[in-house]
């Protein structure tokens, strides 16, 4: 069975409507720079997948793999819904619109902690909104340490560097990384760590 080529640069859009593809940039659609998912478009994406760039204004439904080489386009307004057990992984995500959708078993890959929205480590950070955390969900957040500061959750399920909340309310989740045990983290105030995986890559 052939495949769709791109010729490198460039894009492949998912139109509106409901639809299942799988292969990007291995097999059925290959050599395509940029994927683009249409406002009130639902896609579904099986297997595995891989492209550099993806704009997000419509739902990526992840039920393999998907891994953005580059960036989620900052100007992404969509949701990426991780079905049970899938994968998505990022190099970039930069935008505060992007919405992030966890079932069972699945997994956010953040290839750069720095690049996972904007003012990492201050208190002016913005960026994509973590959804349903739920039993077995896993966000690995590689590089942890922006600045000399550990990146943790705010109650709104943002980012935020740790040191920011002393001296303030304890009503968020402030890990306590042991020392041979990165994914193990304590759980401070009402609210839990909402990873089961927090590895330092």
């Amino acid at each position: 069975m052939g495949g769709a080529g791109g010729g490198g640069s460039a894009t492949l859009e998912l139109a509106a409507g409901n639809g299942t593809t799988s292969g990007i940039g291995n097999g059925t659609f290959f050599g395509f720079a940029s994927l683009v998912v249409d406002p009130s478009a639902n896609w579904a994406l099986t297997g595995p997948n891989t492209i550099g760039t993806v704009v997000d204004n419509g739902t990526i439904g992840v039920s393999g793999s998907l891994d953005v080489s580059s960036a989620v386009d900052p100007s992404s307004s969509g949701l990426f819904l991780l079905n049970v057990g899938s994968t998505l992984e990022i190099a970039a995500a930069l935008g505060t619109s992007t919405q992030m959708s966890f079932n069972s078993g699945s997994t956010v890959d953040v290839d750069h902690a720095a690049s996972f929205g904007l003012g990492v480590g201050t208190g002016s950070y913005t960026g994509p909104l973590l959804e349903n955390f739920g039993g077995g969900t896993t966000i690995d957040l590689k590089g942890l340490l922006i600045g000399g500061r550990v990146v943790a959750i705010r109650s709104d399920h943002r980012p935020v560097a740790i040191d920011q909340w002393f001296g303030a309310s304890r009503d968020v989740a402030i890990p306590d990384f042991q020392s041979r045990h990165w994914g193990v983290p304590k759980y401070v105030g009402r609210e839990h760590w909402p990873f089961a995986d927090t590895s330092l890559k």
